[in-house]
């Protein structure tokens, strides 16, 4: 017998290892959850948006639409040729209207005074200028169209897609009638699953809002954002006591119910404004602003 012995475990002679290789008994098969790459979260098309986007999956959505409108604005004001006219279009959710040049006056066209003759040459120019304004201001449309589209989730374009409306826009490639579109649908809390839940939430985020370290403009600008998520179903968040002292400022001895149509169209705003201000004022950094917060 012979005095060497295989070591425990190991592989006799003339024997395949076990445990390794192709088919080999222990073999460990790899997992789904070794060899998947996790899904990234999607952050829109444009690479210099990444992560502005147009989405409809959570509460949140009204607010994202604030965010990624304001940031597109201003993306296509400083990338596009002529971006002021499409950024300014965007911001008020409306095609300007670039006003056409007026014809200038001359008296005797056959024989024009000099001061005619300059207006002429002027009005040529602002001619040329209003052409070439419309033109890109048509095309900005176009692509801007495109840009937008990039930028929605997939389950919001499968909405967009949905909508009456979307054959037309789709035809015309009309970036403002899209993002309208787009509001309507981020807006429309019905189509969440809790409405009074959806509705807190977005009063919650305005209410706890604080201005801490935020500069005065980002933080108007984050206000600004809250309040128009938390408009944008009733389109109101003051209440009636607000109204009753607004209504004794401007109409003592008057009540609301009273007043024309004009005066209470007047009074809201006012109780608005008022209620929007002191909250505004109320939630600024105590550190910079305690003496109007002491009144």
């Amino acid at each position: 017998m012979s005095s060497k012995t295989t070591k425990r475990g190991g592989p006799g002679p003339g024997q395949q290892q076990q445990g390794r290789g192709r088919g080999g008994r222990g073999r460990r098969s790899p997992t789904r959850s070794s060899t998947r790459t996790p899904s990234e979260k999607f952050k829109g098309n444009e690479e210099k948006l990444a992560g502005h986007i147009f989405d409809c999956s959570d509460y949140r959505q009204a607010d994202t639409f604030v965010n990624t409108h304001k940031r597109i604005a201003d993306y296509v004001g400083a990338e596009y040729q002529e971006g002021g006219d499409i950024r300014s279009s965007i911001i008020h959710e409306a095609r300007i209207q670039i006003p056409i040049p007026t014809n200038p006056t001359v008296v005797d066209p056959k024989a024009p005074t000099p001061d005619e003759i300059v207006a002429r040459m002027i009005f040529k120019g602002e001619l040329d200028t209003f052409v070439k304004r419309k033109s890109y201001l048509n095309q900005n449309i176009q692509m801007a169209y495109a840009l937008v589209i990039g930028q929605c989730a997939d389950l919001l374009q499968s909405k967009l897609k949905q909508q009456t409306q979307w054959a037309a826009i789709s035809q015309d490639q009309d970036v403002i009638r899209l993002l309208n579109l787009i509001k309507t649908i981020t807006f429309r809390f019905e189509d969440q699953k809790f409405l009074p839940l959806a509705l807190y939430q977005a009063k919650s985020s305005l209410y706890s809002l604080r201005q801490a370290s935020m500069n005065n403009h980002d933080y108007l600008q984050r206000f600004q954002t809250l309040v128009d998520v938390a408009m944008s179903y009733h389109g109101q968040l003051h209440d009636q006591a607000i109204i009753d002292i607004v209504t004794e400022r401007l109409h003592p001895g008057t009540q609301y119910s009273a007043l024309s149509t004009n005066q209470q169209e007047t009074v809201q705003s006012a109780s608005s404004d008022l209620y929007l201000a002191t909250m505004f004022i109320h939630q600024s950094d105590r550190r910079r602003y305690g003496k109007l917060h002491d009144g």
